[in-house]
């Protein structure tokens, strides 16, 4: 105990005086421990945007809001526009109080009704056109045998021509009729005198795909098998390289795939390799440690490295997600979901990858309130109770404002808070032990904040 008396003599006024002090200590000690640990137990998390900072400004923590569909730089919206905006929430929160201020010129709010939706930011982009089989899959179906080729659905004529490429009908997966009505027809494969693009071949323990009539070598055997089968590729000898010339082009992994490299891990899409942040990034976005793929610096020396990947970043193109209550799966690609009608389409685009499970129901819930103008400030406001999101699959919050006249944002406000109950408090201490788990056992975020460590992923 805290008791200098036992060295100093004190007078017994003052005495009085030092023991009313000592408790008032204890106290404040108290008081500031329990604090702590209600900040702790039960958070609360602000995000905000304000349309006269950069959008790329770090007080902003909301991503650039939007104007049917595109980005918004001064918050104008017109009568009709549909205004969106969205943050990347981690952790369980009970409810959200939204604000949003106009500027001191701006129409009030007419009738104004906002709606959120929570999943992955990407889940709930608009839906594109379906999408059918990727180039270099082989098909069959009723004993036609198909090669897809510039998206191209090319059936090879006979068995004459089949033999004559080298392939056999074992190189071919079956797939129903239905699945084969996604790629458009191109011209029959007559003879074996020309081969398509998007052939593949093994040459000299190499893999290439033959690309515009050039041969693109795949970077590594790991690559290849990330986007084909083995069996797909005819063997050749390396005479065969005199056939075409080969492209300055390396062909690599599957859009979407994980690989890591001197402690980071990083995602695959299009020409682009991004690194993830850090592990609460890594995880929120629904990839799994055991699918990360160790690779050689040459393996991705080739990929330029862009800005770290986010929290706020939506998945990127190549991902596939899969519905749990309606087994679709979705390419995302160009801002867009893409449905893929079946489950071998779905197959050849995420190959070994691990399509990212979500629930279509969940992504079409949404929750609305009317928000409403706070007296002597030109601010509206309203209030969700957000605990019927809980168990939905992703961490990123989706507003939108219909509004019925002109009006002009200067700022948005969003304040996530947890009640205080027993739920919430056995969930808050299961979150810290996932975290410390998470951050500690499984992985390590580098002292600079750099890409994400995957010391013990690997």
């Amino acid at each position: 105990m805290f008791d200098l008396t036992k060295e100093v003599a004190l007078e017994s006024s003052l005495r009085k005086w030092y023991r009313f002090l000592q408790l008032m200590l204890y106290l404040l000690g108290l008081i500031a421990a329990v604090f702590l640990a209600y900040l702790i137990l039960f958070p609360h998390k602000n995000y905000n945007y304000s349309f006269s900072l950069d959008p790329s400004s770090s007080k902003n923590s909301i991503s650039q809001p939007i104007v049917d569909k595109q980005l918004s730089a001064d918050g104008k919206t017109e009568a009709g526009n549909v205004f969106g905006f969205d943050a990347s929430v981690f952790g369980y929160y009970s409810r959200v109080t939204v604000n949003l201020t106009l500027n001191g010129d701006s129409n009030p709010l007419k009738s104004p009704i906002l709606n959120a939706q929570k999943s992955y930011k990407a889940f709930l982009f608009d839906v594109g056109d379906p999408v059918g089989f990727r180039d270099g899959s082989l098909l069959m179906n009723n004993n036609k045998f198909y090669i897809v080729s510039d998206n191209q659905l090319r059936q090879f004529s006979n068995a004459v021509a089949l033999s004559g490429f080298g392939y056999i009908p074992q190189d071919f997966i079956y797939v129903p009729t239905d699945e084969l009505k996604y790629n458009p027809i191109g011209p029959v494969i007559a003879t074996a005198d020309s081969y398509p693009d998007d052939t593949i071949f093994r040459i000299a323990d190499n893999y290439y795909i033959l690309k515009n009539g050039t041969l693109e070598k795949f970077v590594s055997d790991q690559a290849f098998t990330t986007q084909y089968d083995p069996r797909q590729a005819l063997a050749k000898d390396a005479n065969f390289l005199q056939k075409f010339p080969l492209s300055k082009d390396l062909a690599s992994f599957i859009d979407g795939t994980l690989v890591s490299n001197g402690g980071s891990v990083y995602i695959v899409s299009g020409n682009n390799l991004l690194p993830v942040n850090d592990p609460t990034t890594f995880i929120t976005h629904g990839y799994l440690w055991d699918k990360v793929l160790p690779v050689g610096e040459d393996e991705i020396a080739n990929y330029p490295q862009t800005k770290l990947f986010k929290i706020s970043d939506p998945n990127p193109d190549g991902t596939v997600f899969a519905t749990q209550d309606s087994s679709q799966y979705y390419l995302i690609r160009g801002n867009q979901k893409h449905l893929l009608p079946g489950p071998d389409i779905a197959h050849s685009w995420f190959g070994k990858n691990a399509a990212i499970p979500v629930s279509q129901n969940d992504s079409r819930k949404a929750l609305s309130c009317n928000l409403k103008k706070n007296l002597f400030t030109n601010t509206y406001s309203c209030n969700f109770s957000i605990d019927s999101f809980t168990n939905f699959p992703g961490t990123d919050f989706v507003f939108k404002l219909s509004n019925q006249n002109a009006v002009r944002i200067n700022s948005i406000n969003l304040s996530f808070t947890k009640d205080i109950n027993r739920t919430n408090l056995i969930s808050s201490l299961s979150g810290l032990l996932n975290q410390a788990r998470n951050n500690y056992e499984i992985s390590k975020p580098s002292p600079s904040a750099g890409p994400v460590q995957t010391q013990a992923a690997n």
